[in-house]
């Protein structure tokens, strides 16, 4: 679905760009074909240095298709249902992800997650303990929330949206779709972003219309992705 000028409007004015007036124009219309991930670009190019190539130097063959470097932004569709804030079954995906990774010489230091509630962090975190021989690369890979994140970068970052129970992404959607958290999910990996989920967490239907406008730019950058659904 594209973005229409108004939420784009609303969502710059949310963000408060200082240069509203100049990025206003061209985020509502990059926005209009539904490519976010563009638009934050080049409205936000401090934001987005030139992008280079995930160098990956060996392939496990587990996960290629998602690691491929020509593939900056991928979304896996796992279409589960009925998650609040925890998902076994992303957590397991990313543990794999991040052993394909490891396995392809991207230094731990160089791997994030991104993760909406500490509850899903932790679920994390075990599973890479279980799987991973090396505690210290375990300690080096930073999984934690979108509020941590602020601020750093890392080459290589998996999101996980875990949420696919629409009522309750509904009743939390000033917090879980709130505009910053998307910007900062997006803007810290260098060269490659994952985001792991369900879409849907898109059927929520916040009463809020400007709410409703954020679920809908959620779905534009998921569109923007390569989509690989399991």
């Amino acid at each position: 679905m594209d973005i229409s000028f108004n939420t784009a409007s609303r969502f710059l004015q949310r963000l408060a760009v200082p240069s509203f007036p100049q990025a206003y124009e061209r985020l509502a219309a990059l926005a209009r074909v539904g490519n976010l991930v563009e638009a934050f670009k080049q409205c936000f190019p401090e934001k987005w240095p030139e992008v280079g190539r995930l160098g990956l130097h060996e392939m496990d063959g587990v996960w290629d298709h998602v690691l491929d470097p020509e593939q900056p932004a991928v979304f896996i569709d796992l279409h589960h249902r009925g998650n609040t804030t925890r998902s076994n079954k992303e957590a397991e995906i990313i543990t794999e992800l991040i052993q394909s990774l490891l396995f392809a010489r991207i230094a731990p230091e160089q791997i994030g997650v991104v993760v909406p509630y500490r509850a899903q962090g932790r679920v994390i975190r075990s599973k890479l303990r279980e799987t991973l021989v090396d505690e210290q690369f375990t300690r080096a890979i930073l999984v934690d929330t979108v509020e941590r994140m602020q601020g750093q970068e890392r080459e290589v970052v998996l999101v996980s949206l875990t949420t696919s129970n629409a009522s309750f992404a509904a009743g939390l959607a000033d917090f879980y779709f709130q505009p910053e958290r998307l910007n900062v999910a997006i803007t810290r990996p260098r060269t490659k972003l994952i985001i792991v989920g369900s879409s849907n967490v898109l059927l929520a239907q916040p009463v809020d219309t400007n709410q409703q406008d954020w679920v809908e730019l959620l779905r534009s950058l998921l569109d923007t992705c390569m989509t690989v659904s399991l």
